[in-house]
């Protein structure tokens, strides 16, 4: 089979590049609507170097991702989340797995979205000081596997949209 190049596509964005302001955030199926004021997500693929009987290396190996999410929420919208997932699943909230959409939205691009499986509330932690400045939790979410960019429509299921999809699944 022969490998086809396509040229690296510039997206045309018309002057509009997306900001905070252009992202939704949904946890646990519940919408966030201004309600929080970052939002974090990394994966981290740790591999190992392989070396043989020479300098160079002959390969790296699969190795592992890690993934880490957390968001800061304001606190009126951290409590309505708590009592939502109380709600919506019972008792002991910080051992449900939920997941964490989000959308980045603009006028005339395209929409793409991420979502974080398996997110569980392992910490939080709430930041209240002196003076005007608002409560905000911070909140780790300690996703089990994060899929990134995702176009409106698709199914981030779909092999083609994992970072190391199962070579089993993808067997035709």
């Amino acid at each position: 089979m022969t490998a086809s190049l396509s040229p690296i596509q510039i997206p045309v964005t018309n002057g509009f590049v997306r900001s905070i302001a252009n992202t939704r955030l949904e946890i646990a199926g519940l919408s966030l609507p201004g309600g929080f004021a970052e939002v974090m997500r990394k994966r981290t693929r740790n591999r190992e170097r392989v070396y043989s009987n020479n300098v160079d290396p002959v390969g790296d190996t699969d190795g592992q991702n890690e993934y880490e999410a957390s968001c800061q929420l304001y606190f009126d919208w951290y409590v309505n989340l708590i009592a939502t997932i109380r709600n919506n699943y019972g008792a002991g909230y910080g051992s449900i797995p939920f997941n964490v959409y989000l959308t980045y939205v603009g006028v005339n691009v395209p929409v793409y979205f991420d979502v974080l499986e398996g997110c569980k509330f392992d910490s939080d932690e709430i930041n209240a000081q002196k003076g005007t400045s608002p409560l905000i939790n911070n909140v780790n979410l300690r996703p089990l596997k994060i899929y990134f960019a995702i176009p409106d429509g698709a199914n981030y299921k779909d092999p083609l949209y994992d970072d190391n999809p199962d070579p089993l699944d993808t067997m035709t």
